[in-house]
């Protein structure tokens, strides 16, 4: 993780994402880890936190960067044999 953390919207959160992982995602995938989180490896709930500021959700990269870091997103999982991630309800 980064010394300095940097609050990203919605849209750059996507891009910063992609950039890590390979290949892009849609906004509302950000929203959707804000809202309902991912399920782990251990199937426990981890969900992604935000910030609202001036009605706008602003997500720190540094958050981000743990939050990937505890899914161990779909790359991995496809590697190991394993399934992708599913949505978790509230």
């Amino acid at each position: 993780m980064s010394a300095e953390s940097t609050n990203l919207t919605v849209s750059e959160a996507a891009s910063y994402v992609a950039e890590h992982i390979g290949r892009s995602i849609h906004p509302s995938t950000i929203r959707r880890w804000c809202q309902n989180g991912l399920r782990d490896y251990d199937d426990e709930k981890v969900v992604l936190a935000c910030t609202y500021v001036g009605g706008r959700r602003l997500i720190s990269t540094e958050e981000l960067d743990e939050f990937l870091a505890l899914t161990v997103w779909v790359d991995e999982c496809e590697e190991e044999g394993e399934e992708e991630f599913e949505d978790v309800d509230s």
